[in-house]
């Protein structure tokens, strides 16, 4: 039997097992968890963290926190974790989340890309350009995306070296977000 203080965090355990975040020793790894929990809200499963703009992107201080705990509580959490089962809406945009987080082929092409820049880059993007109460809605005017590009390589020096691929980032995001535009453009040709 689970704590009730542990058992809260049962569904934050399972989207970070399912996302292949398990361990937050590594900056690196604490980085990462962050963004890819963002990019899951972002998706639809509303977790209920708020998230601000930080020195590494969007960041919340009571995911942090909650991740510290289960770390702390891991084997009792994980022990029941299997008991805890999610719906299938919540099943099907776990399975979009992971393929976004997923580096897809084009973009392995890039010299130096890695897991962190990768989630880093892309929810920092979705996170300078889409309003919180409308996170679907990625921007579609090339004004817009540039002035988030040139944000981006401003806010975070360290990945400057992207600058070049960040349409391909952007290609990417709008797999999983598609805009509202391209979405009523799609339906006027049908």
């Amino acid at each position: 039997m689970v704590s009730e203080g542990l058992k809260e965090l049962i569904p934050l355990a399972k989207c970070l097992k399912e996302l292949g975040t398990e361990t937050f020793e590594k900056l690196e790894n604490r980085i990462s968890f962050q963004k890819k929990i963002y990019l899951l809200q972002a998706c639809g499963v509303n977790l209920g963290y708020v998230f601000r703009w930080d020195q590494y992107g969007p960041y919340s201080r009571e995911l942090a926190r909650n991740a510290g705990i289960y770390d702390e509580g891991r084997e009792e959490i994980d022990a029941v974790m299997d008991e805890f089962q999610f719906k299938k809406s919540v099943v099907m945009v776990l399975k979009k989340a992971k393929e976004l987080v997923t580096i897809p082929p084009d973009l392995r092409k890039i010299p130096e890309i890695n897991e962190v820049d990768f989630v880093e880059i892309l929810s920092s993007l979705h996170f300078l350009s889409t309003d919180e109460d409308h996170p679907e809605n990625l921007p579609t005017d090339p004004e817009i995306i540039n002035k988030t590009n040139i944000l981006l390589v401003s806010a975070k020096p360290h990945l400057k070296k992207y600058e070049p691929h960040l349409e391909k980032f952007w290609c990417h995001l709008y797999k999983f977000f598609p805009s509202l535009e391209n979405i009523r453009m799609q339906v006027a040709m049908v």
